[in-house]
This record gives structure tokens, sequence and C-alpha cells, in this order.
């Protein structure tokens, strides 16, 4: 067939296309115009490229695909053959006519109808197709630039199509297929997040609060844009753009005071927020990064309605959509705080803790005062104060200045950096009396507030300023705004490689009188704990190893808890916790539970005073940090802490006698090891049944860790060869029997003794025979009967990889059954 004028000869132009290609290729062809609009501006002339410069040497504009091959002048061969059939085809269809072999009939204008319709559709499909094929040509020969790249990439990443946004059109379409899964985790997590926080903070009127119901309908979240926005060695960090605008119900159920019920209901919620989204920990394998941290950049911008009803329910709203909107959504989930999901395990990528949160700093705040606050209250002035918040949920407060627009405080006060990204939020508050909380079921009401970015701040130098208070929402742009007062703060930030390296002056007193006024300006710190493992916890399941055991540690006023670790007497948790403002005169409690269906049992508790630990870290050979071994009371097992202290300022630290009692082995590493004990024999043990013998059996404990031996019915001279194991024993430790008689309504005590494993240890790894005495319950009279243990002592460190040295051949013993 006849070339159309512009189109490039092909090598296989009697091939059609399949649609699948046609398909494949249509966003390259419904480009094919610009193609034809670059010949005809080669052939403008002067106005075009000059006369021989190759493509896409011009000094401006697009570069210009390769030059089209012109036509040939003349007829080619496809117009000759076309001809020729077409003769032949007239000249036989005249000849059939003439000899009367072609007769005109119904049949005859059906055919020829049926064949020119074929004919004709088959040639105008066959140009159709290589008109296709010939525009992809062009475009494959073409030396694309940016411009034609881009428009060429249409919904392809941003990396292809040089935007620095990428549009995320794939993502939505995953995450609307995805949807009802994901819409289902989200919810979960939303509930288990706020939910513990709701009871937390709720009114004192409200006995319990929590959600009764939790969807967001079938319209999933959307990603307006998506963009790099740092690159380092070990991450990547990504912004996208979140918006949500579809029917969500959310039902909440409030229990309040006296019986009475109600349920606010949320309507017309809208949701736009800038996420945060950290790829990290490299790794060679798929999916490539071992973790994702996912965060809100800055406060989202949310609307919503809420209807709690009238009376009281006016109290919760007002309660209630306020803390929803600044703490939750505008506090809580804002960068540094992040949502941790590990993709790969714990030994690839390291361990999770480092994921979360560190303190980096401390932010050293000084409250002057405030100027020209809004009027308050509506018979005389205010009574301000001030609320400082770096973490959320964790505020520092001044003291209450009563009936004025111009306090005057000058506090100091100490908060938490755990990234520079960071920002301090200052509101300033008139607190109300008990008479008008218990009429507006309010403590307090906003007269205005600031943010303040402390990457803005300049390291260990002090900031003197006055700030603009505003009235608007923490993500609003450009902050609360101002026009509502001014606040005068004096801002240092410190980094903890700064605080690490002050040294502090030491009191060296130890009078008991001078005891008060020393703690007057007893030095503060910040403490850090590594709350490490537990070793011979008591078993409350039912057997041996049979807790599920947390600890809780009480500093400052403040609580905070590990998670519990199933099963087990010797639980690990390396978890870290940090408290930024501790006063010297502090005392720490800890206390460990065991995890019940209904309710949790104590297994011990134990406390430091933190002046020793500040002395502790005043001694120049100290090291960073302590290790603390923490004996709980009773002798109930121990608990191992990393402990550092890190002064805050270089007032004094006191030593009176009265907390300068330093048990032995608090500090350092404590000798630990494996206790194989063999239970042997008893001799001559008493009898206390009326009917019959005693019923024997024995209970071994270490620390809380106890151990029981199978009973032998009617037998004063019991052979048991019985074989325990403790992991994780300290030389300090000692080994309690108790012989008991089995009774059939209670146990009777036969008696019981004591071995030190001080006594086991010299000579090293070699079984030691003891033939122990027994005595009363109380040790204050000597009971009938001796037994016999063997003990295998080996020293073994918590962080020893190796495996458990095996049981030992056991020596024998005369009287007993090897």
């Amino acid at each position: 067939m006849p070339q159309r004028r512009g189109e490039v000869e092909t090598e296989s132009d009697d091939e059609p296309l399949s649609p699948a290609f046609i398909h494949t290729t249509s966003n390259v062809t419904s480009r094919s115009l610009e193609f034809e609009s670059l010949e005809q501006a080669r052939s403008a002339g002067p106005s075009g490229a000059a006369a021989g410069a190759p493509a896409g040497d011009a000094a401006s504009g697009p570069a210009l695909p390769p030059r089209r091959r012109r036509r040939r002048r003349g007829f080619g061969l496809s117009g000759v053959v076309n001809t020729l059939v077409l003769g032949l085809g007239s000249w036989g269809a005249y000849c059939g006519w003439q000899s009367k072999n072609i007769r005109l009939s119904i049949e005859f204008g059906a055919g020829l109808a049926w064949g020119l319709w074929t004919g004709l559709a088959y040639v105008k499909s066959y140009r159709r197709m290589r008109r296709a094929k010939d525009m992809l040509r062009c475009g494959l020969a073409a030396t694309m630039d940016k411009r034609r790249l881009k428009e060429m990439s249409k919904g392809a990443a941003y990396w292809v199509s040089f935007e620095g946004e990428e549009k995320a059109e794939c993502m939505n379409t995953m995450i609307k297929q995805m949807w009802p899964f994901y819409e289902r985790a989200i919810c979960k997590q939303v509930v288990a997040t706020v939910e513990p926080l709701l009871q937390r903070f709720k009114p004192p009127f409200v006995s319990s609060i929590k959600f009764r119901k939790l969807t967001f309908g079938d319209m999933p979240f959307k990603f307006t844009h998506m963009k790099v926005i740092r690159e380092a060695e070990d991450e990547i960090v990504l912004e996208a753009g979140v918006r949500w605008g579809g029917e969500a119900h959310v039902a909440i159920g409030v229990d309040l005071i006296g019986g009475a019920f109600i349920s606010p209901s949320v309507r017309r919620l809208n949701f736009f927020a800038m996420t945060r989204i950290t790829l990290t920990r490299f790794v060679p394998t798929i999916p490539c990064f071992g973790a994702v941290l996912v965060s809100l950049q800055r406060a989202p911008m949310v609307t919503f309605d809420i209807n709690c009803g009238p009376g009281v329910g006016n109290a919760i709203e007002a309660w209630l959509k306020p803390f929803l909107t600044n703490n939750i959504l505008g506090n809580l989930l804002v960068w540094p705080n992040r949502i941790v999901v590990p993709l790969l395990p714990e030994e690839v990528i390291g361990p999770y803790d480092t994921l979360n949160l560190t303190t980096k700093g401390i932010l050293r705040v000084r409250v002057i005062s405030a100027s020209n606050l809004m009027k308050a209250d509506v018979i005389g002035k205010g009574d301000p104060f001030a609320v400082l918040e770096t973490v959320p949920l964790q505020p520092a407060k001044t003291k209450v200045i009563k009936n004025t627009d111009s306090p005057f405080w000058d506090e100091e006060k100490f908060l938490k950096v755990q990234e520079i990204e960071q920002i301090l939020r200052v509101e300033v508050r008139d607190w109300e009396s008990p008479l008008n909380s218990a009429l507006t079921f309010q403590t307090s009401e906003l007269q205005g507030r600031c943010i303040i970015p402390i990457a803005d701040l300049p390291l260990g130098q002090m900031v003197d300023a006055e700030y603009d208070l505003g009235f608007g929402e923490w993500g609003q742009e450009g902050g609360p705004g101002s026009g509502y007062g001014t606040i005068h703060l004096q801002l240092t930030y410190l980094s903890l490689t700064e605080l690490r390296s002050d040294r502090v002056a030491i009191s060296t007193s130890g009078k008991e009188e001078e005891e008060e006024e020393m703690f007057k300006g007893i030095q503060r710190g910040l403490v850090f704990i590594l709350v490490e493992r537990g070793h011979n916890l008591m078993s409350v399941d039912g057997g041996p190893g049979k807790s599920d055991p947390y600890c809780v540690i009480w500093l400052g006023g403040v609580k905070k808890t590990t998670e519990f670790r199933k099963d087990t007497a010797d639980p690990v948790w390396n978890e870290n916790m940090d408290w930024p403002n501790i006063s010297a005169k502090d005392t720490l409690y800890l206390e460990v539970y065991d995890k019940g269906k209904i309710s949790d049992k104590l297994l011990g508790r134990a406390k430091i005073d933190m002046c020793i630990v500040a002395l502790e870290f005043a001694k120049d050979d100290v090291r960073r940090p302590i290790k603390t071994n923490m004996s709980l009371e009773g002798g109930n097992g121990d608990v191992v802490l990393f402990m550092e202290w890190v002064p805050l300022d270089h007032n004094p630290i006191p030593r009176p006698r009265s907390i300068l009692r330093t048990p032995t082995g608090l500090f350092g590493e404590l000798e630990r090891g494996v206790l194989y004990a063999r239970l042997v024999r008893a001799k001559n043990l008493r009898n206390v049944d009326a009917i019959g013998v005693s019923d024997p059996y024995c209970l071994m404990k270490i620390g809380g860790n106890e151990k029981k031996s199978k009973i032998i019915s009617n037998n004063l001279n019991p052979v048991w060869n019985e074989t325990f194991l403790w992991v994780g024993c300290s030389v300090k430790d000692t080994l309690n029997v108790f012989v008991k008689d089995d009774g059939p309504f209670k146990d009777t005590v036969l008696g019981r003794f004591d071995v030190p494993l001080a006594n086991a240890v010299n000579p090293p790894a070699v079984v030691h025979t003891f033939d122990c005495s027994l005595f009363s319950k109380t040790r204050k009279r000597k009971a009938q009967g001796t037994v016999t243990v063997q003990l295998l002592y080996v020293l073994r460190t918590a962080k020893d990889k190796t495996p458990i040295p095996e049981e030992p051949e056991w020596p024998p013993v005369d009287g007993s059954t090897q």
C-alpha cells in the first residue's frame, strides 16, 4: 500500500500488531501529533534549527527526534502490486460477465457487498495498526528531554517524572484494594492507644470511658503527595500528605459516678496531616529495610462534630473535644513520637529498643513572667499559671498567681528533649476555683499559647526573649498566632554530652543536725535506668518457673512499667527508662508483680536512695552506667538495673548518715553461675502421722525460685536422688531447704536447713557433699534428722552464649541407691 507523507519506512509493514501491544503503547501513540509538528518545525527554514545540525543541539528548546526519511518520488512497489491486483480482478469480473458465468442475483449482490466491506475493514485496521507502530518507533527513536519524559511517564514515580513530589496514585490504588484489612488494624491501634489515655485523664465525675464502636467506613485514606525530605547512610525519610473525609462511626461510652451513662458520638470527621515515614536499618535482603517509623510532621488539621447531649453532656464535650484535638491528635502522634513497625527480627536489624525515643538533652526553662493577658474572670482578674511541655502528656506547671493579668513566677523547669526537631509548647491558663470547677466542669481556662522550635535555640547558650501568645490551634499554619499577651522565658538547650562532662561539688558533712539544712540546696539530676533482668523470682502460677513477672519503678512521683514476660522465674526485660528532673533526696521504689488474669500478685519489692547513686557518680573513676543489684525483700530474688545519674546543677550532694547505709554488693558486677543441687537422702526424720509414718518431701529454694521433690510415702529414711537446676545464682545467695510431711489437710514442717552458695565455690566446678542437721522452722532450736545434698556451682555470666553445663557424674554416697 502507498505510504502516508511523514511516515517512517518499516521492515515488517505487513505484520499486523496485536491488540495487547497496541494497548501497551497507547500512551506513546496519543502523543504522535507532536512529532509531526516537530517535522514541520525542521522545514520552517531559518526560524528552525540550522541546516545540518544534529537533533538536540539547539541552544534552547526540547531535543528533536531523528529526521525522517523523505518519501521517494514515483511509484512504490506496494502501489504497483495493488494496481496489478485491482486490474486483474476487474478484468476477471468483466470476462465472467461476458461469458455469462456471472449473473445478477441476490446472492451475488450480497457476496459482493460482504467482500467489499471485509476488504475495506481489513485495510482500515491494517493502516491504523501500522500508524500506531510507526508512531511508537518514532517515539523510541527520539532524544527525550525532561519535559517529554514527564509527559510519557504519566503516573510513574517522581524520580521518573522529575518532580519534587509524587502524586502517589499507585499507593492510593493499593490502599483502596487493601482498605478492609487496613481499616480494622487502624481502628484496633487507635483504641489501644487512645482508650488508656482517656481513662487516665478523665474528669473526676467520670468513672470510666471507653470506645463502644469505631469504624472509618468504606472510604480509605488518600495520599495527596509523597517526597523524600532526608537521605542518610542508614535511613530514608519520606513526607506524605494524608487526607480523609469519609463517614466515620465513632461511639464513646462514658460511665458517670452514680450510675448514669451517656454515649457521645462523633460525626463529620475530616482529617489532613503531613506524615513522616522513616525507612531505616538497611539490609541486603528484601524488603531492604528492617523497620518503619511512622509519625506526624506537625499537628494535623482536624475538624469534627461531637454530640454528648444536654446537661452533663456539655461538660463532657467541653473536656473531650479539646483533649482529642490538642493532646491526642495535636501532640501525642507528632514527631518525635512515633509508631515503630519492625519488619525483620532483632537478630537481623539489632534491638528494637534503639528505635524508640531516647533522651538527647535537657531544655532548661526559666519562666519569668507574663503580661497583658486576656481577662478570664467576670469579676476581678485571672489566676494564671504556665504549662510547659516537650513530651506529650508530661507537662511541667508553675505555681498559680492569684488575681493578676501580669503574673511574675521566676521558676526554673527542666524538660526532656528527645529529638532536636521537637517544639516547646507553652500555655498560660486561668485557674478555676473548686466552686467554678463544679459549675463549669473545667479546672482551668486557656488564656494563650505559643510554640518554640528547639532547633532555633543555640546549643549551650541562654536565649532571653518574650513570646507572643495566641488562641489558635497547635497545628495552625504559623502557630497559634498572637494578640493575647506575651510571656517572658529564658531558654537553654543542653545536650546530654555537655551534661555528662560536668562535675559537681560534694558536701562532706555527716552530722544528723545539718541534714535539713543541706536538703535546701540539694542537687537535681537526670536519671537513666535500664531494667535488664530478674533472677530467681517467686513462682506463683502452680509450677516451677511459672510466673509472668513485670517490673514497676516509682521515682519522683512518676510510675513506669516494663512489659511482662511469660512463664519464667528469670525474666529478661532490657527496657530503658528515664526521669528528667530528680532530686538526690528522692527514693527509688521497685516492685515486681506477677501478671494475673484477674489481679496481679506482688512478688517482691526493694528501694534505694538516689543520694547514694549521686555520690557514686561523683567519683572520678566511675563508669557509666553503674550495674545495680536490687535484692527483693524477704529473699525473693533480685533485679539487675543499670543506673546513671547526670547532674543538672552544681549544688552539693549531702551525705547524712541516715541514708548512707549502702548494702554490700549493691553496685558492680556480682559473680553469677549455674547451680546443680542433688537431693540425696534423709535420715531419722520425725514421725508426725497418727497412722503409719511421715510422707516426707523437700522444698528447695533460692531467692523466690522454689523446686519441689517427689513424695516418699511412709518412710522416715527416704532416698530421693533428684537433681534440680538454678541459673543466674550469685555467690551471695543461699539454698534454703524445707523438709515437710504431706498431710491430708495441711503439710507439717519437719525441719529446715540453709547452705550458703559461697561454701560451694572453692574449689570451683567441684561437687561438694553436705550432711546437714535439721532445725525448726524459726531456726531457734534443733530438729530431729539429717539431710544429705550435693552441690555443683559453675560460674557463668548472664551474657555468656555458651550452653549450660551438663549435669555432672555425682560421686556415690553411702546408703543411697545410685
